[in-house]
């Protein structure tokens, strides 16, 4: 790669991080981030048809060939909120310190987005033109659950389209995956589990807590959300779909020999598939082996004193591909009337399909991978997070989730969390993956 092609790219992603886009609040700012982007990216707007999708943005640039099924980038302009307490440097500062750029979005996923943009820009520069055509989603909301996204999968199913594969995030390249893949690997999630919200609500007559009567409404709660956390495992179907097994039996050849082995025969010899995933990959085994339930907020009271007339609690479901929403409400329904509490289903989607490891996007990103990253492990694995990808799935044959940018096992926590940074090195990387599969594939 010309040493000089992304030599602005750093400058890029400050000037990005600088504009805070935290959807729904007072930071957010995804005009001027809009703007910004048409700034720094000329290119790739001029030649681009830009159909604005409530406050998102989808571009098409017109391939080559139109009997090629096109292809769709989507990636997300709006962040999680920080705050400056704990962070090294301010959160939307976009500092530069020792090779890395600080702040929020870096990783999640500005610093991906930019690199895209640039790889794009600078190919159409020089005259490119895609074989494919080719979209570009830019996300307004995703991180409060990308619904303009189906408006956007909508408005393309309207027109006809129908994409060959949708790119998102997901994957990254990491490191020492799961404790098994030792050093760096490339992580491309070829699915993911879904996510559901469900509200419970006790009621009861309430009164003085001087007081106190028998299976109250935040007794009868908490009995439920023991009972839930203590029985979730036989409560929800445990196994495999075919395409996770065979995902996982693709992912053995990465692994030392003798964990390989052992996981292996965990999904070929034994008869109770869940018990040997469990010996092979405990840490791992509950979210691959089907849902998980986790409790995420509680209401109730107005006063130390007095015994509430609700009590009401928000769990998030993530359900794996074996089991869809309509059985996962009728379980937690029955479960919740068992302590007279109510179980209402709020939102959320489920579990995508997998994708084929042999589809057109996922050879891409593996080629592209081998040609620039040498021998570094491929791996697929099936998301625990979503993606705006799963809203795009009615006009998409494939989904494929993957950045291209190197995300240490520590670095990793200040995704949603304090001290977000990606490193120049892995910034520039990102561009030129992006740039070499576009050139080669798309």
């Amino acid at each position: 790669m010309n040493e000089n092609a992304y030599a602005a790219l750093e400058e890029k992603l400050i000037q990005l991080i600088r504009i805070p886009t935290v959807c729904r609040t007072e930071r957010y700012e995804i005009k001027r981030y809009r703007e910004k982007l048409v700034e720094l990216f000329p290119e790739v707007f001029r030649r681009a048809d830009t159909q604005p999708i409530g406050e998102a943005l989808l571009l098409k640039i017109a391939g080559e060939k139109e009997e090629l099924l096109p292809v769709l980038f989507t990636g997300h302009m709006d962040v999680v909120n920080a705050t400056e307490e704990d962070w090294t440097f301010p959160p939307f500062s976009g500092t530069i310190e020792n090779g890395k750029i600080w702040g929020r979005g870096s990783l999640d996923m500005k610093g991906a987005q930019c690199a895209l943009l640039a790889a794009l820009d600078k190919l159409l520069t020089e005259g490119f033109t895609p074989r494919r055509t080719l979209y570009l989603y830019l996300s307004c909301d995703e991180e409060i659950g990308g619904y303009t996204a189906e408006e956007a999968a909508q408005w393309l199913k309207g027109r006809g389209v129908e994409l060959e594969t949708v790119f998102d995030e997901g994957g990254t390249i990491g490191e020492d995956f799961w404790e098994r893949i030792p050093g760096k690997s490339v992580l491309v999630a070829v699915a993911e589990k879904g996510s559901l919200e469900y509200r419970f609500t006790a009621k009861a007559e309430g009164g003085h807590a001087a007081n106190p009567p028998k299976h109250s409404a935040i007794v009868r709660l908490c009995a439920l959300v023991s009972d839930l956390e203590e029985n979730s495992a036989s409560l929800f179907r445990r196994g495999l779909q075919p395409q996770a097994k065979q995902m996982l039996l693709e992912m053995c050849r990465s692994f030392a020999p003798e964990q390989g082995d052992a996981l292996r025969r965990a999904l070929t010899e034994k008869e109770d598939v869940a018990a040997g995933l469990t010996q092979s990959l405990p840490d791992q085994a509950s979210f691959l082996l089907g849902a998980t339930i986790a409790f995420t907020k509680i209401e109730a009271g107005t006063a130390f004193n007095v015994m509430p007339k609700t009590a009401a609690l928000t769990a998030n479901v993530r359900p794996s591909a074996i089991q869809g929403e309509q059985e996962i409400t009728a379980i937690l329904k029955r479960k919740a009337e068992e302590y007279q509490v109510e179980c209402e289903l709020v939102g959320g989607s489920d579990a995508s399909p997998c994708s084929d490891t042999a589809s057109f996007g996922y050879q891409a990103v593996e080629k592209t991978a081998h040609k620039l990253l040498g021998q570094l492990p491929v791996v697929p694995f099936i998301l625990v997070g979503g993606t705006d990808s799963k809203h795009f799935l009615s006009v998409a044959k494939n989904a494929i989730r993957f950045s291209p940018i190197f995300i240490g096992k520590n670095q990793g926590r200040g995704v949603h969390g304090v001290n977000e940074w990606i490193e120049t090195d892995s910034l520039h990387q990102a561009a030129s993956f992006y740039e070499n599969m576009i050139r080669d594939f798309i």
